[in-house]
């Protein structure tokens, strides 16, 4: 079973020689991810959005792969999905409960690392309920800023604002 998964997402990611753009196509998907540690090995969590045009795009399967430099140490899986991390500095979830519809997003994937990875990219599955056919989509996973980057930025912005104003009077 492993290895079927494995071998479906590496036909899918190698067959497609671009991955399209998801205005281009009725399906698409979006993976952001945050680090939720910052002391020894980190951890990733992944947030995956159906964000396709059609509702007969439903997501079956995430995939998650990380720079060769970094070792997945361990996986937290969301109630419904299975795992797979066998294959070096690859992740596979499949989604065993049924399938993630258009519109909606599942939150709780986990991932540990041995380091801070230093690219990561997705692929996602489809299945087209109505045609059966199993498109799929890749991209690099979107960073959302730890609360400490926030507050950085804005204690800048606001910094630039006080020294616009004493310019100006």
């Amino acid at each position: 079973m492993r290895l079927f998964i494995f071998a479906a997402v590496c036909i899918a990611c190698f067959t497609q020689t671009i991955c399209l753009a998801a205005s281009t196509q009725p399906y698409s998907a979006l993976v952001f991810g945050q680090q939720i540690n910052i002391a020894g090995p980190t951890t990733w969590e992944y947030t995956l959005t159906n964000t396709s045009s059609s509702s007969n795009y439903t997501v079956w399967l995430f995939a998650l792969e990380v720079d060769e430099n970094t070792d997945v140490l361990s996986v937290v899986t969301p109630s419904g999905w299975w795992s797979d991390s066998t294959v070096e500095h690859f992740i596979s979830w499949m989604y065993v409960s049924g399938e993630l519809p258009a519109g909606e997003s599942q939150a709780g994937f986990q991932a540990q690392f041995s380091q801070k990875p230093e690219l990561q990219s997705w692929t996602v599955m489809f299945n087209n309920i109505d045609t059966g056919e199993s498109p799929s989509e890749c991209g690099f996973v979107a960073a959302v800023p730890e609360p400490s980057s926030i507050i950085a930025l804005l204690a800048g912005i606001g910094g630039l604002a006080g020294l616009k104003k004493r310019k100006a009077a």
